[in-house]
């Protein structure tokens, strides 16, 4: 019973500590900058996406990968444990980005899908711009960012499949 006592209380810690601070980190203002620029960057590949507009979609994942390296630059003067989750964030996000650029059809959208992912823990997580929106939709089993509050789905652009979602805190 004490080791149960044990769980059960670690888990309810992590659980108020989690709802405490999503959506509520903030980093050094100039990382917060390039945070906000990292989201509009996105919301032109997001465009793109929708419009099923190849060479739009192809300079918007140029565009994302160099504001990636940007915030992933401006990160190293954030205190060390706030760095480390960002980076790994970034990491990913630029990983997939990279196989995305490389990739066509639907081995190319799950690569968008893995992006997009990264990008939601980042709204999710960091106090960004509140004209952001978090989006998913069921049919195509993805989540997305994007500016405004009417769904625009990159991932099956001609269905309206689309509810937004709380960004935690906010």
């Amino acid at each position: 019973t004490a080791r149960l006592f044990l769980l059960a209380s670690t888990i309810f810690c992590l659980m108020v500590s989690e709802q405490s601070f999503a959506g509520d980190l903030s980093l050094h203002p100039t990382v917060m900058k390039e945070l906000n620029v990292l989201l509009r960057t996105s919301d032109e590949l997001h465009v793109g996406l929708f419009r099923r507009d190849e060479e739009f979609i192809e300079i918007a994942i140029r565009d994302l990968g160099v504001q990636i390296d940007r915030v992933w630059s401006a990160s190293s003067i954030a205190k060390s444990h706030e760095r480390y989750h960002l980076l790994k964030i970034l990491d990913s996000a630029r990983e997939q980005l990279d196989l995305a650029q490389s990739s066509y059809g639907e081995e190319r959208k799950e690569h968008f899908k893995f992006v997009y992912r990264q990008l939601v823990n980042i709204v999710r997580i960091y106090r960004v711009s509140a004209s952001y929106s978090i989006f998913f939709c069921d049919k195509v089993k993805a989540s997305w960012v994007q500016k405004g509050i009417l769904p625009k789905n990159p991932f099956a652009p001609s269905s309206r499949c689309g509810v937004r979602v709380p960004n935690n805190s906010r």
